[in-house]
């Protein structure tokens, strides 16, 4: 049996008559023509002043520039009081504020007071995780 396209077509099998829509409706574009992208995923550009009223979980991209000194952590990823022989890994990560929340690069993210960064990353609740910064000299990125 040839399908033809009509307003009214009965089923062959169960005989309902059901109308088809002559077009098939366009598969949904998940990112906007403005969004850019950096390192396989979109992040939605934002001004920093913006930042507050982003919902949890959406990935943005902004310019800003550093208001404090950024704080590099170095601690140790095994439990105190755990007296197993293994190797010593180091947990690093930079945190500073952005416009009174609480920043975090998974690394050394080598910039200064004053210094002008493009950072990508996601808003979770209270904080910001940076997926990745641009300066003038170098791009920092997480894996």
């Amino acid at each position: 049996m040839e399908f033809t396209p009509s307003d009214d077509y009965s089923c062959p099998q169960c005989g309902s008559n059901n109308t088809v829509p002559l077009t098939l409706p366009e598969p949904r574009d998940r990112r906007n023509s403005i969004d850019e992208k950096f390192g396989g995923e979109f992040y939605k550009p934002i001004e920093v002043e913006e930042i507050e009223n982003v919902g949890s979980g959406t990935m943005v991209v902004f310019d800003y520039t550093i208001e404090d000194k950024p704080v590099i952590r170095n601690t140790p990823s095994i439990k105190p009081l755990e007296f197993k022989p293994r190797f010593f890994r180091f947990n690093v990560w930079t945190e500073f504020n952005i416009r009174g929340i609480k920043a975090k690069y998974y690394g050394p993210l080598l910039v200064k007071k004053g210094e002008k960064v493009q950072i990508w990353g996601i808003k979770h609740r209270s904080e910001f995780i940076i997926d990745g910064a641009e300066t003038e000299e170098r791009i920092f990125k997480s894996y």
